[in-house]
C-alpha cells in the first residue's frame, strides 16, 4: 500500500522503519513568493482491458514539491480532480520544482476497501510560469503477490556488469530496494551484509539491492564505505524507476526472496525474518 505520509503520521512511520520520498523532505520556503502560475495537463489511462471500467471519479491526485536532493516534500502539495477526459488545471501554484503523483483506484462494491489500478509518476519538472504537461499517460498497476512470476529485471550494476534475473533462474534470488536517504534501509543493511556472509560461495543463494536515489553518487560514497560483496543496481528516481513500479514498491527498505522457479516466495521481509526465510527454503531445497 502506498505511503502517504502528513505530519501527524510521520513518527508512527519512523517507529516501523520505513520510508517514503517525503519522509527526508526539507520545510517549504517562506518569505515573498513570486506571482502565482497554472499547471494543466491531461491525465490518460491505460486499456480497458488492462483495468476495466475504472474512471478519474475516485483516485488521488497531487502536485507535490520536489526538493534540490529530489526527495518529494508533501507540505507543499496541491489536490486537483481531473476532468471526465482526464484533463485537468491546478492554479495558484508557486513557482518551484515539483512532480505530478496521480493514482486511479476501484471498489468492487460499498465500502469494500479499495483497489489501486493506475498510477503516473511524473519525473521532476520546473515551474516558473504557465507550465503545460500535455498527455501524462499513467501505467496499470500490477499487485505482485506471493506466488506470482517475479517481474522480469534487466539492468547493469553500478560497476557496469549486466544483471539480469533470468540469469539466476535456479537460484534463490534475495531483492532488496532502498536509498541513501532512506534510515531504516541503513539499519536493514547490517543483516543483509549478515546475509551475504552467511551464503558467501552457496551456489543456490544471490542476492542484490537495488538504490533509489535521485543520483548515482549518493549511494556511492556510502557503499564506498560498507564495502558489500553482492552487486548493486542504481535505479535512479523512485518516480521514474520502471523496476520499481514493476514491483510495486511504494515503501522501502522492500526485501523480495524469488524462488529457483522465478516465482515470489515472500515479501516486505524485515530485519531477521530476512535469515529466518532463507534458512527455511535452503533447508528444504
Amino acid at each position: 500500500m502506498l505511503i502517504r505520509p502528513i505530519h501527524r503520521r510521520i513518527a508512527a512511520i519512523v517507529l516501523i522503519g520505513m520510508c517514503s520520498p517525503s519522509l527526508l523532505a526539507a520545510p517549504a520556503p517562506r518569505g515573498d513568493r513570486p506571482e502565482k502560475v497554472v499547471v494543466t495537463g491531461r491525465l490518460v489511462l491505460p486499456p480497458k482491458e488492462e483495468i476495466g471500467q475504472a474512471d478519474f471519479s475516485y483516485g488521488t491526485f497531487r502536485l507535490c514539491r520536489v526538493t534540490e536532493s529530489g526527495v518529494i516534500d508533501h507540505s507543499v502539495l496541491y489536490r486537483f480532480k481531473p476532468n471526465e477526459d482526464g484533463s485537468f488545471r491546478i492554479e495558484g501554484v508557486n513557482p518551484d520544482r515539483y512532480t505530478l503523483h496521480a493514482s486511479v483506484s476501484v471498489r468492487k462494491k460499498a465500502g469494500a476497501e479499495s483497489r489501486q489500478v493506475a498510477i503516473a509518476r511524473e519525473p521532476a519538472f520546473e515551474v516558473t510560469r504557465h507550465h503545460e504537461l500535455g498527455l501524462v499517460r499513467m501505467l496499470q498497476v500490477r499487485d505482485v503477490k506471493v506466488g506470482d512470476a517475479a517481474p522480469a529485471i534487466d539492468t547493469k550494476t553500478m560497476d557496469g556488469k549486466p544483471w539480469r534475473l533470468s540469469d539466476h533462474n535456479g537460484q534463490f534470488v534475495l531483492l532488496s530496494f532502498c536509498a541513501n536517504w532512506c534510515p531504516p534501509c541503513h539499519h536493514e543493511h547490517k543483516y543483509l551484509e549478515a546475509v551475504a556472509k552467511r551464503y558467501q560461495g552457496d551456489e543456490r543463494f544471490a542476492m542484490v539491492s537495488f538504490w533509489l536515489d535521485p543520483r548515482v553518487d549518493e549511494p556511492r560514497a556510502y557503499l564506498k564505505r560498507k564495502q558489500p560483496t553482492w552487486p548493486q543496481v542504481f535505479l535512479g528516481n523512485w518516480l521514474s524507476s520502471g523496476v520499481a513500479h514493476r514491483y510495486n514498491v511504494n515503501a522501502i527498505p522492500s526485501v523480495w526472496f524469488i524462488g529457483p522457479d522465478g516465482r515470489v516466495l515472500a515479501k516486505d521481509l524485515r530485519q531477521q525474518r530476512i535469515d529466518e526465510t532463507i534458512k527455511l527454503h535452503l533447508k528444504s531445497d
